[in-house]
């Protein structure tokens, strides 16, 4: 029995040629050496030869009938056997495949929810920023005006010889182009206050930095102080901020100036 399933019924060393008729049966395999050796029929002339012409066919007709028989009895249990190796291996090969799609579709949905909240985070902040650009613009350009607004009166007051009044002007215009570079100081000290991590229903996280926007400068201060929050307001640039607004307090009251933690300070103006 060889490792195909079938008998091999060469003997060993046997010197049948291997031309495909060592694979059928013996009484067969005369009738199929005859037909070989027959050669071809080029003309019949005659009922004679018409006679045997059709004996010729109809033994080869059987002929090959036979061996298709032989052919199946072999090739049967081959195909039978093979049939079998990929049922197999199928019923692993298939549980195995669908880790292979259950991979590529989580997979694939993760990468594809993780650009979404990366572009629309982008796009939040490329939106945010502009705001944020035209709105420092305004400010900046509302402070140019009020600073030429003041210089301007100084002037004027200067060329109706009010001296105390164009310094008064003159330094209120001062404090106001201080205040640009108090904004720009307090801008380069800001820092992210904050980052959550958020988890969205398809399981993908996504990274948020939190900061704040002033819109009610007295409530802040009121906040800090009834909430005594005054370490998260250290530094430069809380300094500068203040200091501008004090010296307009300052400048304002004078002699009547009483504020907790700051004092006057008078130093001569020449103009």
């Amino acid at each position: 029995m060889s490792e195909t399933g079938y008998t091999d019924e060469r003997s060993a060393g046997s010197d049948e040629p291997q031309d495909g008729t060592d694979l059928i049966s013996n009484t067969l395999r005369e009738q199929v050496n005859f037909l070989l050796a027959g050669g071809k029929i080029e003309k019949v002339s005659n009922d004679s030869e018409l006679d045997a012409c059709l004996t010729l066919q109809k033994r080869a007709k059987e002929a090959l009938r036979q061996l298709e028989v032989e052919r199946t009895e072999k090739v049967k249990p081959l195909n039978d056997h093979v049939k079998e190796i990929n049922n197999h291996f199928k019923m692993i090969t298939e549980p195995i495949d669908t880790v292979v799609r259950n991979c590529s579709q989580v997979g694939g949905a993760y990468q594809i929810e993780k650009k979404r909240i990366a572009d629309e985070a982008k796009r939040i902040a490329d939106q945010a920023a502009e705001l944020e650009r035209k709105r420092l613009a305004q400010l900046e350009s509302d402070r140019i005006a009020e600073e030429e607004r003041l210089r301007n009166e100084a002037k004027q007051a200067e060329a109706a010889g009010n001296i105390e009044l164009a310094n008064e002007a003159h330094a209120i215009a001062d404090l106001v182009a201080q205040d640009a570079v108090s904004a720009a100081i307090a801008a380069q000290d800001v820092k992210p206050v904050d980052v959550a991590r958020v988890t969205t229903p398809q399981g993908v996280k996504a990274d948020y930095v939190y900061s704040a926007e002033l819109t009610d400068g007295r409530a802040v201060l009121r906040w800090i102080v009834e909430n005594s929050e005054y370490g998260y307001f250290e530094g430069a640039a809380l300094t500068k901020v203040l200091e501008a607004g004090l010296n307009k307090i300052a400048k304002i009251r004078r002699e009547t100036f009483l504020v907790p933690g700051a004092r006057k300070v008078e130093t001569p103006y020449m103009r």
